[in-house]
């Protein structure tokens, strides 16, 4: 599944060991005028497989999002929402069960943060969809 990610991804992959409370990130710049070649996809090396998987996954999305231009681009709480959308469909579609639950369980746990960030609107949203309840099912 890493082989079928690295090829879906528009952006370079780097394992990095990790930062402070970071497991993965995307690149892209603060404004239009950062070349693509410098865009990449970052992920936290001392994770598993079935985490890299579902970390990839999710990042995938946003460089996807932002090669497209997609509308979602315009808050960070849409951009999240897309991304988890887009992860989840495709973590069930080749049934990755570990990673799935895995990020299921990640998704869970922003709504445990003390202070506001589009995360946990994010989850709210998704949390209330039927594809949260078709992923729920399937990990069982």
């Amino acid at each position: 599944m890493i082989e079928t990610l690295k090829r879906l991804s528009p952006v370079p992959i780097e394992f990095v060991y990790p930062k402070v409370g970071v497991i993965g990130e995307y690149f892209w710049g603060d404004d239009k005028t950062t070349p693509f070649l410098n865009k990449r996809i970052e992920v936290d090396k001392t994770l598993k497989k079935h985490e890299h998987i579902a970390v990839l996954s999710h990042e995938i999305a946003h460089a996807l999002c932002d090669v497209k231009n997609c509308n979602c681009r315009e808050s960070k709480i849409l951009e999240e929402i897309h991304a988890h959308k887009y992860s989840l469909n495709l973590l069930l579609k080749h049934e990755q069960k570990a990673s799935l639950k895995w990020l299921l369980m990640k998704i869970e746990e922003h709504l445990n943060c003390s202070h506001f960030s589009p995360a946990i609107e994010a989850a709210k949203h998704i949390m209330k969809l039927k594809l949260w309840q078709k992923c729920l099912d399937y990990v069982k």
